[in-house]
């Protein structure tokens, strides 16, 4: 309200879904979720300890 300077708004934005190439551009935070319990070399361990316990 007592600024100075006018923010500028953005008139458009063009979001394209699952260009890696286009998103590399912008360093966007990364999507993935990871929701395994095991990964290669914690399956056989933890599996056989689950197993027996």
């Amino acid at each position: 309200m007592f600024c100075s300077e006018k923010k500028l708004r953005e008139v458009e934005r063009i979001v394209k879904a699952n260009d890696r190439e286009y998103n590399e551009k912008f360093q966007y935070a990364d999507n993935r979720i990871h929701t395994s319990k095991y990964n290669i070399l914690t399956f056989l361990p933890i599996n056989l300890f689950e197993q027996f316990q």
